[in-house]
């Protein structure tokens, strides 16, 4: 799910490589791209032996996702903790550092306006997960 996040954030009319720092480029609309792979289009294969949908769904997949993770198109196989994209790591831990020291930075998904899981933004989520990470507390919790 990290990359359809991460192709939604970056989801410029441009091609750009501010979301993988660099090291490459990721196409405009990046998830239009991707999702280009499952819509009808991508998928109308399916229409065959109900037994091979599962791997054209599975095939799909790794090529909607392959556009964030495997923007330099060189991986033959991608790894689904790392990836292409394994510096989104770190990434996410400064990220995570800024949450709980400076920034809160409320974000939430409910699962049925958007295509995440449910998991609702609450205040005291950052404090714990900052509390967990590494004993920081945002100067507002530690006064």
């Amino acid at each position: 799910v990290n990359a359809f996040n991460y192709m939604a954030m970056g989801s410029y009319p441009y091609p750009s490589g501010y979301l993988v720092h660099g090291d490459g480029v990721l196409p405009a609309y990046p998830m239009r791209v991707a999702c280009q792979f499952l819509d009808e289009r991508g998928l109308g294969h399916l229409r065959g032996d109900p037994g091979d949908v599962p791997l054209v769904l599975l095939a799909a997949m790794r090529k909607a996702v392959g556009v964030f993770y495997n923007y330099s198109k060189a991986l033959p196989c991608l790894d689904p903790i790392t990836g292409d994209a394994n510096h989104t790591d770190v990434v996410d831990e400064l990220w995570d550092y800024l949450s709980c020291t400076s920034m809160p930075f409320p974000s939430g998904m409910d699962g049925i306006q958007d295509m995440f899981w449910d998991e609702p933004w609450v205040y005291a989520n950052p404090s714990t997960f900052s509390l967990a990470r590494g004993g920081l507390l945002s100067p507002k919790q530690s006064s």
